[in-house]
């Protein structure tokens, strides 16, 4: 009886997991439609411009104006090492401490999003339009707005920090809060 049980629970959870593995959000390059390019459903107002360091390379970003995205501007400046949830769609870095004030997850993203998970509780840089949604739910904190695809290749430390809108770097304790469309 015992390894009938036993044979019942394993083909279950085999079933469970072939089914998981079709699902929409596991979606690889070749099964979306040409021209894809994933938005998102609601326009978000830029709280403040950032700067993200990547070894020589600096890009280009901003953050939105919801809470979450003001609690993480309050973590800048910020040099962490990334690693690699998601090949061939997103990079990640983990956060000191979990955001306190977040918004309503989501699966949506675009290309460059900066999104919050958190379980880890971390962030993820979406690098490739390669998946129809992410896997987890997370809730959309910013954007790169330069090219992201130094991502693909590079997986070292990154440094995030608040720029004002001339460019230069801004001391640490997050953005201007003041909701300008940058």
């Amino acid at each position: 009886m015992k390894k009938r049980a036993l044979r019942f629970l394993v083909m279950a959870l085999s079933m469970f997991g072939a089914a998981g593995c079709a699902a929409p959000g596991y979606a690889d390059t070749a099964s979306l439609p040409e021209g894809f390019e994933p938005k998102l459903s609601v326009e978000q107002t830029a709280m403040c411009s950032i700067r993200i360091t990547a070894g020589d390379t600096v890009l280009n970003g901003i953050l939105y104006d919801n809470s979450t995205a003001r609690e993480f501007s309050e973590m800048l400046p910020l040099t962490v090492e990334l690693w690699h949830p998601a090949t061939d769609f997103a990079r990640a870095f983990d956060l000191p401490e979990q955001i306190a004030q977040k918004g309503m997850p989501g699966y949506e993203y675009e290309l460059g999003s900066l999104a919050y998970w958190d379980v880890g509780p971390s962030i993820a840089l979406i690098y490739k339009a390669s998946r129809e949604q992410t896997v987890v739910p997370v809730v959309p904190v910013g954007k790169i707005t330069s090219d992201v695809s130094l991502f693909e290749e590079y997986g070292e430390d990154i440094t995030i920090e608040i720029a004002d809108d001339g460019g230069d770097v801004l001391g640490s304790g997050g953005g201007t809060g003041d909701g300008t469309e940058i």
